[in-house]
């Protein structure tokens, strides 16, 4: 139980800094 509830911790900071990475890209690509 610990371990799934570490993985998927670690899942959702993923999915937060790949968000923020493309967020990032999209700004670079406007200017």
């Amino acid at each position: 139980m610990i371990i799934s509830f570490f993985l998927s911790l670690i899942f959702l900071i993923g999915l937060l800094i790949l968000l923020f990475l493309i967020i990032h890209l999209i700004k670079q690509y406007r200017k």
